[in-house]
């Protein structure tokens, strides 16, 4: 794991023992995650705890780059790419630990904004053009969204704005009218937009998902069509009462499996298990990890999707 504290310096602390749990999705809020390192010294506690790069353009402090890399059979891969957003240090008997929070794009999407005025585009113009100019305003990558022409062509998205649009305050609150406009989907993935059709993933080449390949355990069907992780679900019914019995949702399953790569929000699965097989979508997947236990794995929620 690296963490980039000024333009030119960063901190690399692979070789401390680290605990990570990371949550991607395909929403588009924030990717997050919570990363525990012990022992880093005093010089690197300190610097983390301002937060902020001192050398940020026009003066402004830019936020923090952190890079959480892991894998599979020495297959390293990043795992995430994110802003730090809260640092804490403490003292634990003989060991010092210092816990980051992080979110992909957290601090554009809380604080950038259109320049005063906003930007006024006509009808017609193309949709590509317009995201350049959002993601910029953003400060996100375009991502897939580079190729926006390319990809309405093979998708059947519309290359045109459909009406005349001014964005104005939030750049990720303009950025979502655009697209919600285009009738997609999209996500920010380490730093990135992600654009995907609605009910398909954009990643068309499988990766084979079985006991020899790194599929740990059974994948469990979902109860219902609400199931996520890393959120706890509401209760149902009255106190006292106990909810029928809600048929196993075979569509959408829950699995688990080493931290191959590829691994990642609209990429495909191929599933081999006793009790599934098939084509699925990955909507979300935790990464957790322990550079001193067991915990070395991704627990996903899979979707079957129409081909």
């Amino acid at each position: 794991m690296t963490v980039q504290t000024t333009a030119s310096d960063a901190i690399d602390v692979s070789g401390l023992d680290i605990e990570f749990k990371i949550l991607r999705s395909l929403k588009p809020t924030p990717n997050r995650a919570v990363v525990t390192v012990w022992n880093m010294n005093e010089s690197h506690r300190g610097q983390l705890l301002k937060r902020n790069k001192p050398d940020g353009p026009n003066g402004k402090p830019v936020p923090v780059a952190v890079q959480v890399e892991a894998g599979y059979q020495g297959k390293n891969h990043v795992l995430l790419s994110a802003n730090l957003r809260e640092v804490a240090s403490r003292r634990e008997s003989h060991d010092w630990k210092t816990m980051l929070s992080m979110d992909d794009g957290g601090a554009a999407v809380r604080s950038a904004r259109f320049p005063q005025g906003g930007i006024q585009f006509t009808k017609g113009v193309p949709v590509g053009q317009v995201l350049r100019q959002a993601c910029a305003a953003l400060g996100v990558g375009l991502g897939n969204a580079g190729d926006f022409e390319t990809n309405a062509e093979v998708f059947g998205w519309g290359k045109t704005l459909p009406h005349t649009m001014t964005l104005t305050g939030s750049a990720y609150d303009g950025l979502k009218r655009v697209i919600d406009s285009i009738g997609v989907t999209f996500s920010i993935q380490n730093g990135v937009l992600q654009l995907l059709p609605k009910g398909k993933p954009f990643f068309q080449t499988a990766i084979l998902l079985s006991p020899d390949t790194g599929l740990l355990d059974s994948p469990e069907a979902a109860i219902d069509s609400t199931v996520s992780l890393g959120f706890a679900r509401e209760a149902r019914g009255k106190p006292g009462t106990q909810n029928p019995p809600t048929p196993k949702n075979t569509g959408i399953l829950k699995a688990k499996a080493m931290l191959l790569p590829g691994l990642v929000p609209g990429a495909v699965v191929r599933l081999e298990s006793l009790a599934f097989k098939g084509n699925y979508e990955i909507s979300e997947v935790e990464y957790v990890g322990q550079s001193f236990g067991k915990d070395w794995q991704a627990v996903m929620v899979l979707r079957s999707y129409l081909t």
